[in-house]
């Protein structure tokens, strides 16, 4: 249970993570991109390693 909610958390800073650099890009704001990068690396660190591998994977097919 506590790893599927830890994966919820994950899933969802990821969601804001992406929402938030979608929102610097448009904008031009660099120091907002890097604030969403970081946001984003933070979740995927929470995430276990075969979870990261898969990010990884699916980044790589993008």
């Amino acid at each position: 249970m506590e790893a599927q909610l830890g994966d919820q958390l994950a899933v969802s800073e990821l969601r804001k993570a992406i929402e938030e650099g979608k929102r610097a890009l448009s904008r031009g704001d660099k120091a907002a991109l890097d604030a969403a990068r970081a946001r984003a690396t933070t979740a995927l660190q929470s995430l276990t390693p075969e979870e990261q591998k898969l990010v990884g994977q699916i980044n790589d097919s993008l």
